[in-house]
């Protein structure tokens, strides 16, 4: 059973990291979050990303998106093992 939740915890995060890669492509194309599925990714993925805004800014780079992505990689990682796949 405990199998079961785990691989579907694990299922749900791929998907939404799916959401959050849509999202920073998204930032680069002009307009594309004003749509409305631009509009509702934007929402699900700023969820967790809105936490890590301006952590690490240099000039006018801002890599706190790949600090976000390390550290639910690493969770990520860490379900997958405790999983045992």
């Amino acid at each position: 059973m405990l199998t079961i939740v785990l691989w579907l915890m694990i299922v749900i995060m791929n998907l939404y990291e799916m959401v959050m890669i849509a999202d920073v492509i998204m930032s680069w194309i002009p307009n594309a979050r004003f749509t409305k599925v631009g509009k509702v990714i934007h929402s699900l993925s700023s969820i967790y990303l809105g936490k890590f805004r301006g952590i690490l800014v240099i000039g006018i780079l801002d890599f706190t998106t790949i600090i976000g992505f390390v550290l639910y990689n690493l969770f990520l990682s860490g379900m997958v093992s405790l999983l045992g796949a």
